[in-house]
Formats: structure tokens, C-alpha cells, sequence
């Protein structure tokens, strides 16, 4: 029952929860300020758009923003915020767009957002599953 629980989580794309290796405790995104929330999330996803981010740390877009250039500054956050789009790539994300998968091999449909190397997705045309192996 546990094992089936924790792979239903595991397929979601955001974390519910991280581990704070110091404090050695399981830490809400919600129970941090939103500059923490932000760096742990983006570690781990490489990639979130405003929605998902603000859907853990219930901030606004003008919030997100502001945070992720003022730990820019600080040289804590490296990648692209993408305002038009409402996406934030880190800079591990943008240096493996080349290799992302744009199109899906069995349908040729476009996909909306590019699957990065590591990265798996169904194709919303043809329910295809594609994976992004690494190279």
C-alpha cells in the first residue's frame, strides 16, 4: 500500500514535500519563505511554469519574479524567467534545450512545452509515451 502510494507521488510533476538534509526533516514548500521554496522546487524540476510554482508557495507572478531576480542578484538562481511565456528555466534546463524533444516520434504532433533529456511525457495527441533518454 505504501509502495503504491509513494509511486502515484512519485509520477506527479511538483514535490509535495522536500527533505531538508540539516534540520533532517520532511519540509512543506508552504512552511518556508518563497526565495527557499523557489530554489528547492527549481532544483528539482529544472523547469515550472508560474501556475505550478504558484500553486505550492501561493504567490503571485509579480512575487515569483521579484524573488527570482533578487536571488539572481545574489548569484543563488541561474537560468532564464520567461515573463511572455510565465515559464522559469534554470540554467541546467536552458543548456539542455538543444537536446529536448519537440515533436513526438510516433505522431509528429507538436508538443506544447519541450520534454528535456531525463524527462518522460504523454503525447496529448496520441497518447504515446515519450521519453527523453540521456545522452
Amino acid at each position: 500500500v505504501v509502495a503504491d502510494a509513494a509511486e502515484k507521488l512519485a509520477t506527479r510533476r511538483l514535490p509535495l514535500v522536500y527533505l531538508d538534509r540539516g534540520a533532517h526533516e520532511i519540509v512543506s514548500p508552504k512552511a518556508v519563505s518563497l526565495k527557499e521554496s523557489l530554489l528547492h522546487l527549481l532544483y528539482a524540476q529544472r523547469r515550472m511554469t508560474f501556475d505550478q510554482i504558484q500553486k505550492v508557495t501561493e504567490s503571485t507572478d509579480e512575487q515569483i519574479v521579484d524573488a527570482l531576480k533578487e536571488l539572481s542578484k545574489k548569484g543563488k538562481f541561474r537560468g532564464v524567467i520567461d515573463e511572455n511565456s510565465r515559464v522559469v528555466y534554470t540554467q541546467e534546463a536552458v543548456s539542455q534545450l538543444p537536446k529536448a524533444v519537440t515533436v513526438c516520434p510516433n505522431c509528429d504532433g507538436k508538443l506544447e512545452a519541450p520534454i528535456l533529456p531525463g524527462e518522460e511525457e504523454i503525447c496529448p495527441y496520441c497518447g504515446h509515451i515519450i521519453t527523453n533518454r540521456l545522452k
